[in-house]
């Protein structure tokens, strides 16, 4: 039997009014999901809403990440950018197909296309045809300077494409917070964006402090478990930064941010 503050549930577990009101958010946020705006990296600078952020660097947490696997047909053209004809996308990057809406999708599934084999790079040596890029939902750390937990379910958030060559750098920063036992959102990580002569941009990632007040990693708990249902967006207009590439036009229902939001 139930306390006064809920009821039970066909599986005898205790539901909430408190769990069937969050429930009840997370669809609403759902049905009206949002496009998102991205970071650019394009010519090694970096830079969101088209405002450059000082030094290349900027203190975030991570608070979503997706795996993508991004196919363009034709040579990329910077005076008339567009988007992959086939895309797809993974929470934990198993099991990947092609999504819905991509165009001109390459296979049932992507771990036998032969665009996402080694060497099928159409610009010659060993890379792919496909790029298999990483997709994250970032939020400025100032959010977690204070003491204030509507500062982190407020805050704006910006998604950046890590580039294949880049993903690496982006392991290795999941590895070490992970052998601290947190998830990458209770840690702050400082992005930074370096000219490299063999890959044109590499970004790297370093684990700064560790978030410790109780009321802001709730927050940010809640604040992840949105970013991971709404960051799988489609393409549509958008185009990978992750090749040096940037949006074709910002998303309508996102306002340039100030430069002091990242």
């Amino acid at each position: 039997m139930a306390d006064i503050e809920g009821h039970v549930s066909p599986g005898n577990e205790i539901v909430t009014w408190q769990d069937k009101m969050k429930a009840y958010a997370v669809k609403a946020v759902e049905s009206e999901q949002p496009q998102g705006q991205f970071f650019s990296i394009k010519s090694g600078v970096l830079s969101f809403g088209n405002v450059p952020i000082p030094n290349n660097t900027m203190d975030v947490l991570v608070v979503g990440s997706l795996h993508e696997n991004v196919f363009y047909e034709g040579r990329y053209n910077p005076d008339q950018p567009a988007g992959p004809v086939c895309f797809a996308f993974s929470k934990d990057g198993v099991d990947m197909q092609p999504h819905d809406m991509s165009v001109k999708k390459q296979n049932e599934v992507c771990q036998s296309c032969p665009r996402n084999k080694w060497g099928s790079d159409p610009g010659g040596g060993r890379g792919k045809a496909c790029k298999n890029v990483r997709r994250i939902a970032l939020m400025s750390a100032t959010a977690v300077k204070g003491d204030d937990p509507a500062l982190v379910s407020n805050s704006q958030v910006g998604y950046l494409r890590v580039p294949v060559t880049s993903v690496a750098n982006y392991q290795r920063f999941i590895a070490q917070v992970g052998a601290r036992g947190l998830p990458p959102f209770a840690v702050v990580c400082r992005v930074k964006v370096l000219p490299d002569p063999k890959s044109q941009v590499r970004v790297e990632f370093e684990a700064l402090q560790t978030v410790n007040d109780q009321r802001l990693l709730q927050a940010l708990l809640e604040r992840f478990e949105i970013e991971q249902r709404l960051i799988d967006f489609p393409y549509e207009t958008i185009t990978d930064e992750a090749d040096g590439r940037q949006p074709v036009s910002p998303p309508a229902n996102v306002p340039p941010p100030a430069a002091s939001k990242f």
